[in-house]
């Protein structure tokens, strides 16, 4: 007799937590996102006072140097010199960073480039802890209880902010934030294990085949990171149309109720349904940036807004990092994280300069975006399959 299929909530909020490891991986999650959104929340909700220069001066370090420079270094660390040194190395080297940060005069720049700096050995942590811990069996649904996770750390994450935005003392919270991180990444560092994939040549021959062999992961990876520009400028955007951070803080929370009945519905289109998930994401993302055109200063609309587009850019997600945590591949990663850089710098030159000229029109031209993506989409995905990118 066939076993019956175990229900996807029990899937999602049960299933994951049974290894101990990946209980560390969750929980070195929640503190790194949470160091992560504060840091750029205080950064995208002060410098938006001063304009996209300000922004951009923060920013195109951040972004740039991190996936250009900084991960791709550091996942051929992971690749060919993994062991206890090497974390040593990495956990100092994000101290250092962190030290830089706290230091640096209050230049955007400075802080962005020490910014880059120490989120690039949390985030490749995290990819590396999440490649080795999930599983074949279950996997799906456990990158979306990592998603999950996230937005649980946003909620921490926007009640200090609120506090700490509200009686202007930034560097206290900025100081914890860099302290979860790093607790954040020590976690994710003892959840994984020490494994050398390949000889620094190899690593580099495996990255070519990886740039040659998937053409269609990079189209898709490019596309839909043009989003997450606007993802890290929402709190910026925020303030343009004047919703206060308590407000944010009361919206963040209410998003993850109604994530929460989510999460399952996410983690089965990711498990079972990865190649629909894509469409799925552009009809929820395009949805939520017409919503919020329409009276983008309202809470309760503001609300609906971060509703649609957390759906959205969580059935995008999820898909994508399940197949790629499926393929095992250190180099698989790194050119993800290329292939993001490049999209975050596009849709941070091309899109996000209209939110100081004209918020409506901003708005608007994201989710004309959306939709010319829903129909490339149509054409693309026939191929990305047949590529095996999906």
């Amino acid at each position: 007799m066939t076993a019956k299929p175990r229900n996807a909530t029990l899937r999602t909020y049960v299933d994951p937590f049974l290894d101990m490891k990946r209980n560390l991986v969750y929980l070195g999650t929640f503190l790194g996102v949470f160091g992560f959104g504060l840091v750029n929340i205080f950064s995208s909700y002060d410098l938006g006072a001063g304009g996209y220069a300000h922004l951009a001066a923060y920013f195109a370090p951040a972004i740039l140097l991190a996936g250009f420079v900084y991960y791709p270094l550091l996942y051929m660390g992971f690749s060919t010199a993994d062991g206890l040194k090497w974390r040593f190395f990495l956990f100092a080297l994000q101290l250092a960073a962190i030290a830089a940060y706290l230091i640096a005069p209050p230049i955007p720049f400075w802080r962005g480039l020490a910014a880059g700096i120490v989120l690039a050995p949390f985030w490749t942590s995290h990819h590396i802890a999440m490649v080795q811990n999930t599983t074949t069996a279950n996997r799906g649904f456990e990158v979306a209880l990592s998603m999950f996770v996230n937005l649980l750390s946003g909620v921490a994450t926007a009640l200090i902010a609120a506090h700490y935005l509200k009686e202007a003392s930034p560097i206290i919270a900025v100081s914890i934030a860099l302290i979860a991180m790093m607790a954040g990444t020590g976690c994710l560092l003892l959840a994984s294990r020490c494994v050398r994939q390949n000889m620094a040549h190899a690593f580099v021959k495996e990255c070519k085949d990886v740039m040659h062999d998937n053409p269609y992961m990079a189209r898709r990876i490019i596309s839909q990171s043009l989003f997450e520009a606007a993802s890290f400028t929402i709190a910026a955007l925020m303030f343009q149309v004047g919703i206060s951070p308590t407000i944010m803080a009361t919206i963040l929370i209410a998003r993850l109720a109604v994530m929460a009945f989510l999460s399952p519905l996410v983690g089965k289109i990711a498990h079972n349904h990865r190649q629909h998930g894509y469409a799925l994401a552009l009809f929820f993302i395009g949805l939520s940036w017409v919503v919020l055109a329409l009276m983008p200063s309202n809470p309760f609309v503001f609300f609906a807004f971060m509703i649609l587009y957390a759906i959205g850019m969580a059935f995008a997600d999820s898909a994508l990092v399940s197949g790629l945590y499926e393929m095992q591949s250190y180099a698989s990663m790194l050119w993800s994280e290329f292939y993001l850089s490049v999209g975050r710098s596009a849709g941070f030159l091309l899109f996000v300069p209209l939110m100081f000229v004209n918020v409506t029109l901003y708005l608007l031209a994201l989710a004309a975006l959306a939709g010319a993506l829903y129909v490339f989409n149509r054409r693309w995905q026939k191929r990305w399959a047949e590529a095996g990118a999906m």
